[in-house]
């Protein structure tokens, strides 16, 4: 298998600069050099990208209105000298007009009624082409592909940063006016809005009130209305990246058992944050954060959901497991991953981007209360649990006073260098 040439590296910086269309030109031409080399270590002529995932990152960003497993409305045939969208007459206003304008498409269209696939055929005889889903005629390279995704350049590390940025103030605005009674469904409506408002699409949203996430760990919503406390988790997509992030927020008292499990959960997820780092395998950071399931007395606890993944135009590009496969894949500069521990009814979810200097936060607590873990010798800023006095209305939660986040319990583990603080 060819493996793609490196490519420019995310900024690390916490500034996002502003990408202009020139920007979405040049990356476009670097991602067209990199397939005319995969081109020729493969002899071949052509690639048909025709996976939504695939599409939104050659295109930077564009959908085509297809999941992650069928053809969209909207194919890209590429080749060393040229890239062509194929698609009907419908779609292709939209795409040019709206998503692809002056990236230096060129256009092969059908009408709506006959569709385009008479004229992939067309486009592929006589050629010797690869592609991203199965064909009798055309070999799928879909793992090959992978790697240009998985590693983030500049430009996409841009826009995956403003991403998270709207995801996580989309989930805390929606948990600061929290009202007791509200439903599931209209809590996960909430945050959908507003997702949308920003031009980001809603691909996973779970609300789990009260205790309902103990039993039902991949629960989206129901119809229960919330009288404790609640996890609003959001996964959004936009520029064909995603990014995912959570947030809890309690009605008066915090349940014991909710800050045990919460405490928990906190430890956990700094653990993978901590060990998120360059040239490191999934396997060697998820032998650390199972160590503290088992310190922090649930070492069953990870049987019962998803750990997080590797993410980008994919969710998951890898998931984080214990297997000899997915475990050997090693974290590289410009990767996002998505930590998602969970411990009875706690969870915790947050998108890092995998830079020189550690895992950078890309959903970014706002106006959040914090809690200090230390790692070894590092000290993370993981969120708390918002604690709402007035339930009854929207936007009466307790004002968050930076200079007063000292006075939290204090928590220590000598044995496993980790330590922490907690809102009670």
């Amino acid at each position: 298998m060819s493996v793609p040439e490196k490519r420019q590296r995310p900024q690390s910086s916490a500034e996002i600069p502003l990408l202009t269309e020139t920007d979405r030109l040049a990356e476009v031409q670097r991602k067209q050099q990199w397939i005319a080399n995969f081109l020729k270590s493969f002899q071949l002529d052509g690639l048909l990208l025709q996976k939504r995932h695939n599409f939104a990152w050659f295109t930077c960003g564009a959908e085509n209105g297809s999941d992650a497993c069928a053809a969209g409305k909207a194919a890209v045939f590429i080749t060393p000298e040229a890239r062509v969208i194929v698609t009907d007459n419908v779609t292709s206003p939209l795409l040019f007009e709206r998503e692809l304008a002056g990236l230096g498409f060129q256009l092969k269209e059908r009408s709506w009624r006959e569709g385009h696939r008479g004229l992939i055929e067309d486009l592929c005889h006589g050629r010797q082409v690869g592609g991203d889903v199965p064909h009798a005629t055309r070999q799928d390279y879909s793992d090959a592909l992978a790697g240009f995704r998985q590693c983030l350049t500049t430009e996409e590390a841009i826009r995956i940063r403003e991403l998270g940025r709207d995801v996580a103030h989309a989930v805390e605005a929606t948990a600061r006016r929290l009202i007791r009674g509200s439903t599931e469904a209209a809590i996960a409506g909430e945050v959908a809005h507003r997702l949308i408002k920003r031009q980001v699409v809603p691909c996973r949203l779970q609300v789990a009130g009260d205790y309902r996430r103990v039993r039902f760990r991949t629960q989206s919503y129901t119809q229960s209305p919330v009288s404790k406390f609640c996890t609003l988790t959001a996964t959004g997509r936009r520029d064909g990246l995603h990014v995912t992030a959570s947030r809890t927020v309690c009605f008066g008292e915090l349940p014991r058992d909710l800050i045990e499990s919460y405490q928990a959960a906190i430890q956990i997820q700094a653990t993978g944050i901590c060990f998120s780092r360059e040239n490191w395998t999934l396997q060697d950071v998820w032998q650390r954060v199972a160590r503290i399931y088992e310190k922090t007395g649930y070492p069953n606890e990870w049987e019962y959901a998803s750990q997080g993944a590797v993410v980008g135009y994919r969710d998951p590009e890898v998931p984080i497991v214990v297997g000899p496969v997915d475990g050997n894949v090693s974290l590289q500069q410009g990767m996002a991953i998505v930590w998602h521990p969970s411990v009875g009814p706690a969870t915790l979810a947050d998108t890092l981007l995998i830079t020189p200097n550690g895992g950078e936060l890309l959903t970014p607590m706002e106006n959040w209360p914090r809690v200090r873990v230390r790692v070894r010798s590092t000290a993370i800023s993981r969120p708390g649990i918002l604690r709402r006095r007035n339930t009854d209305q929207p936007d009466s939660e307790e004002p968050i006073d930076p200079a007063a986040q000292d006075s939290f319990a204090w928590l220590s583990d000598d044995r496993t260098g980790l330590s922490g603080l907690f809102n009670e």
